[in-house]
């Protein structure tokens, strides 16, 4: 994974919930870490960052439905935030993110 500070750069602690596709939790939270962020495998109340793969723990997701300061994202997100050179806000991310996603598709 690049060493961008991608999530340090906004403050992002990270929280996962549910299995991601070809990654292990343990690597999870060590790419976030190299890439300059906090991640942790419980969900503690300043988690900024909830990151959803597949058969996800319905007690994350309501409490990140709860926290205003928690946002979602999918699995395939998490991915391309690793990817990605530049920072940006979690709500930046995502409309760059969706952008590019309808670029590829036309």
């Amino acid at each position: 994974f690049p060493y961008t500070t991608l999530f340090r750069s906004v403050g992002q602690h990270v929280a996962f919930t549910g299995t991601l596709p070809g990654m292990t939790r343990s690597e999870a939270i060590r790419a976030v870490k190299l890439n300059g962020g906090n991640a942790s495998d419980t969900m503690p109340a300043f988690t900024t960052l909830l990151v959803v793969g597949d058969k996800p723990g319905l007690r994350k997701i309501q409490k990140a439905d709860d926290w205003q300061s928690c946002r979602k994202i999918t699995a395939g997100e998490f991915f391309a935030m690793l990817k990605c050179p530049l920072t940006f806000e979690p709500d930046e991310f995502a409309a760059y993110f969706h952008a590019r996603i309808a670029e590829c598709a036309a």
